[in-house]
């Protein structure tokens, strides 16, 4: 993993956040997987760090901090709707990620995406084509995504759009 990565995210406010949550919890923790990564154990049910990526790559190292703040204090506070759950599999971990899907209809998620390719970034991070979702858990390979309800919350309301560094 590089050192000094960044990325920009979608935080939600916390009554978002909870029903997020409260649908999660039907997710057994005997299908939830963990790993350790760097000495620190990650995986299973994400919701406490709900949240949705933006972009994901920046380089730490070369992008000027200022002008990125500016960029994102005048980003619009998008609508976020759910459509659907689903899941693709982690080979390197065994599992698969279980996600919210999310739509995008107007395109503001893929332009905001777009427009942050405008900063210092590794490109490596690029390669695949941009899909905006909510990571929810990292579970079995084996869990069935049909099992679950599909009352999950529908409009997540958006808290900040913040630059997180992963140092």
């Amino acid at each position: 993993m590089e050192k000094n990565v960044g990325y920009v995210a979608i935080e939600f406010d916390d009554v978002s956040k909870r029903e997020v949550a409260n649908w999660a919890s039907q997710i057994s923790e005997g299908d939830l997987v963990t790993t350790a990564i760097d000495g620190k154990i990650e995986g299973g049910n994400v919701t406490d760090k709900l949240h949705l990526t933006l972009f994901y790559g920046l380089d730490e190292n070369a992008i000027n901090q200022g002008e990125l703040s500016d960029f994102i204090s005048m980003l619009p506070k998008p609508a976020v709707h759910v459509t659907g759950v689903s899941a693709f599999l982690q080979d390197a971990f065994a599992c698969k990620t279980l996600y919210l899907e999310v739509t995008d209809d107007l395109g503001e998620l893929q332009s905001i995406h777009e427009r942050l390719k405008d900063f210092s970034h590794f490109s490596k991070y690029q390669e695949h084509n941009y899909k905006p979702h909510i990571t929810i858990a990292y579970v079995i390979t084996e869990f069935d995504v049909n099992s679950l309800t599909n009352d999950f919350p529908k409009n997540l309301f958006v808290k900040a759009v913040t630059h997180f560094k992963k140092l």
